[in-house]
C-alpha cells in the first residue's frame, strides 16, 4: 500500500497519497523552465475541471510554450478528449501551431487517440493543413495508426500529401515496414508510384529485404524499372548480405518474366478511373459481391479464378 504524504494547508493537516500531491502541486506552480502555464499542465493531467476553473478566472485559453503548444496541443497529445472539449468550449483554437507548424489535430493522430480525432474533426480542425512538414496522416502513419488514418482518409486527407523530409504517407508506411498501413493507404487509393527524390515505396520496401510489403507493392501495379537519382531500380536496393535475399529476389524476377494478367490489368484500370472518390464508395455501389472484392484486393487475387468464375 502506498503511503501517504502530510501536507499542511490552512493550519491543519491534509492525507493525500503521493501522487495526488505531486499533481495538485503542479496544478498549481506552472512549469516554468518551458513555459508551460497551469493550463497546460491540467490538460496534460487529464484535469477538465481545473482548465474550466482557470478559464473562469481570465487565464488565456489560448497560452503558448516556448515551442509555440497550446494546452489543447497537450490534450490531444496525451489523449486527454474531455481537456480537449473544455478547451475548445473555452474558445481554444482548433487549428493552432507550434513551432513545428503542428496542429492539435497532428498530436491527436500520432497519439492515435479516435476519440480526440473525431472531436477535433466535428470542431472544424482542419485535414490538410498548409504546410512543407507531416500533415495529420503523415503522423498517423509515423506512428502506426492505421485505425485513425482510415477516419482521416475518410474526412477527406490527402493521400499524395508531400513532406520535405518524409515523401508521402505511403513512403512514411513503407519505410517503416507496416504492412497494414500500407494497406489501407493502396486500398483508398494511393499512387503507389509516388516519388520522393525519385524514389517510390518500392525503393523503401526493397531496402528492408521485405519479401511481404515488395510483394504487395507489385500487386497494386508498382513499377519495379523505376530507377531513383542515381540510376538504381528497387531490385538493385536488396541487401545481398540479409537471409531473405534469394526470396526478395525471385519475387522480382517473377513479376518481371510474368506479364500482368488481364485480370490485374482490368482491376488496375476500373480503379484508376474510379478515382479516391470512387473507390471510397465501392462498398456502395451496386455490384456483385465478387467484384467487390476483387476490386479491393480482397481474398479472390489476380493469381486466383474464383472471381472470373463467380462472374461468368
Amino acid at each position: 500500500m502506498a503511503s501517504s504524504a502530510a501536507v499542511l494547508e490552512g493550519g491543519g493537516i491534509l492525507q493525500h497519497e503521493p501522487l495526488q500531491c505531486l499533481q495538485e502541486y503542479r496544478l498549481l506552480v506552472p512549469e516554468v523552465g518551458v513555459g508551460n502555464s497551469r493550463l497546460h499542465v491540467a490538460a496534460r493531467l487529464g484535469r477538465h475541471d481545473m482548465i474550466a476553473e482557470a478559464v473562469a478566472m481570465g487565464e488565456m485559453v489560448n497560452v503558448c510554450n516556448f515551442d509555440g503548444v497550446t494546452p489543447l496541443h497537450e490534450a490531444c497529445a496525451w489523449g486527454q478528449t474531455e481537456c480537449a472539449l473544455t478547451l475548445l468550449l473555452a474558445g481554444a483554437d482548433v487549428n493552432a501551431r507550434n513551432i513545428d507548424a503542428a496542429t492539435p489535430l497532428c498530436d491527436a493522430s500520432s497519439r492515435g487517440s479516435i476519440d480526440c480525432v473525431r472531436l477535433l474533426l466535428e470542431r472544424g480542425a482542419s485535414i490538410n493543413p498548409w504546410a512543407v512538414n507531416v500533415s495529420p496522416l503523415h503522423e498517423a502513419m509515423l506512428a502506426g495508426r492505421w485505425e485513425v488514418a482510415l477516419i482521416l482518409i475518410a474526412a477527406g486527407a490527402e493521400l499524395e500529401k508531400m513532406d520535405c523530409h518524409f515523401g508521402t504517407p505511403l513512403h512514411v508506411a513503407a519505410s517503416l515496414g507496416d504492412v497494414n498501413s500500407v494497406k489501407v493507404l493502396l486500398n483508398s487509393g494511393a499512387n503507389v508510384n509516388a516519388t520522393k527524390i525519385n524514389e517510390t515505396a518500392l525503393h523503401m520496401a526493397a531496402r528492408k529485404n521485405d519479401v511481404t510489403l515488395i510483394s504487395l507493392l507489385l500487386e497494386y501495379g508498382a513499377d519495379a524499372a523505376m530507377r531513383n537519382n542515381t540510376g538504381q531500380k528497387p531490385r538493385d536496393l536488396l541487401a545481398t548480405s540479409k537471409s531473405d535475399f534469394q526470396e526478395c529476389a525471385a519475387v522480382f524476377s517473377w513479376y518481371e518474366s510474368h506479364p500482368k494478367t488481364l485480370l490485374q490489368i482490368c482491376r488496375l484500370s476500373i480503379r484508376r478511373c474510379l478515382g479516391l472518390k470512387g473507390l471510397s464508395c465501392v462498398q456502395d455501389m451496386h455490384l456483385p459481391s465478387p467484384l467487390k472484392t476483387y476490386l479491393q484486393y480482397g481474398q479472390c487475387g489476380s493469381k486466383s479464378t474464383c472471381v472470373y468464375k463467380n462472374l461468368t
